[in-house]
């Protein structure tokens, strides 16, 4: 059996790591982009803001999201090698959201 496609199905996989072995003292540097989303249409107390956040979170590559109804923003760190901006848009637009102008990208590091 080759350990390159395991057998078993949602289970985080890290190469060369089995599920009961531990991670212990291992550090992990994944590269993310935290981009940020301007959301119309979003009003404070509605629930749109959870709506949006869910919506964001279902794409694979998505980190976290964060959504701010006062300011009419999302922020999202994603996985530059899966996500595209416009599917986040696209996502926000799909839940009955508008998103007012392009988005803006900001680089970050993190550890998961």
């Amino acid at each position: 059996m080759s350990l390159a496609h395991p057998p078993w199905r949602g289970v985080s996989w890290i190469h060369g790591l089995l599920p009961n072995q531990s991670m212990k003292g291992a550090t992990v540097t994944v590269d993310t982009e935290r981009i940020i989303v301007s959301v119309t249409g979003l009003a404070c107390g509605g629930g749109g803001a959870t709506t949006v956040e869910r919506s964001l979170r279902r794409i694979a590559g998505v980190r976290r999201a964060t959504v701010d109804p006062w300011r009419e923003r999302a922020v999202v760190e994603i996985d530059p090698r899966l996500v595209h901006p416009s599917q986040l848009a696209a996502a926000i637009r799909r839940v009955g959201y508008g998103v007012s102008e392009p988005s803006r990208r900001v680089p970050s590091r993190t550890s998961p």
